[in-house]
């Protein structure tokens, strides 16, 4: 992870001696009685050339190593993974959140994601990518001068639909930088490209927390008629934000046309 001294003064000071150091540690556990470890490894694959070869040049992330063990390992800096049976927050595949002692981890519940026929590895990817662009779960872009959007990198495009495949595994699509800047002009706005055509603009089945007015809420894409439901209807990939409020809008949406 590229970090900026900044970013230090916020980090817990393990996260940052280790960030320095060129290499954090994200550990993968696997709790889930419906995917073997033999299938998390695979992932790992998947998910280790994601990072490196995809989202950690949009995003400035580097240095991440992947590796599965049967408990987080208490490495400093760590970062960890859960993946589990079932969900444990209604209304969600997966999340991610700050322990009390600092360090960022996410959950997948593969059971849950295999019953409404999603991919388990879909919602590792999403949690993944939006631990690495926002760690402790703290970050806002302000797309206006009453309203910030959560630094949520895949919820605006997060359906199997938009998902690609690396080395073998299905992994979330995530947005780009220019997606939270009002006016760019850039050649995407989403990896894959083409999934969003303009900033701030939700794809299907997509989402975003948006704070205005001393709260959050979520603004929501609707599925097109007659598409099956989603996560973003049904069964959130959420995270640690709580939103207090869903408001629904036609999908596809553009936030700037939303205020």
């Amino acid at each position: 992870m590229t970090t900026t001294s900044d970013d230090a003064d916020r980090m817990p000071a393990e996260l940052a001696a280790t960030a320095a150091a060129g290499t954090i540690p994200f550990t993968v556990v696997n709790h889930s009685t419906v995917v073997e470890d033999a299938a998390v490894d695979f992932y790992i694959t998947g998910q280790q050339a994601q990072v490196d070869e995809d989202f950690g040049p949009a995003w400035r992330v580097g240095g991440i190593k992947f590796e599965r063990a049967a408990a987080p390992r208490g490495l400093p800096g760590e970062m960890v993974l859960v993946i589990a049976d079932d969900s444990d927050q209604a209304g969600a595949l997966g999340y991610h959140e700050t322990l009390p002692t600092g360090t960022p981890i996410g959950y997948v519940f593969a059971k849950t994601d295999l019953h409404y026929n999603l991919s388990w590895t879909v919602t590792a990817s999403h949690e993944v990518l939006e631990m690495l662009a926002d760690p402790f779960i703290m970050s806002g872009a302000n797309v206006s001068s009453t309203s910030w959007l959560a630094i949520e990198v895949c919820d605006a495009v997060e359906a199997d639909a938009y998902a690609y495949t690396k080395r073998g595994v299905l992994v979330s699509a995530f947005v780009l930088p220019a997606w939270f800047i009002r006016g760019a002009k850039a050649a995407a706005y989403s990896f894959p490209a083409g999934i969003v055509k303009a900033p701030m603009q939700l794809a299907k089945g997509g989402y975003i927390g948006k704070w205005q007015l001393g709260r959050w809420t979520q603004v929501v894409a609707k599925m097109a008629e007659g598409q099956t439901a989603s996560r973003s209807m049904t069964m959130n990939r959420m995270d640690a934000h709580v939103r207090h409020s869903v408001r629904m809008a036609t999908g596809p949406v553009t936030l700037a046309d939303d205020e």
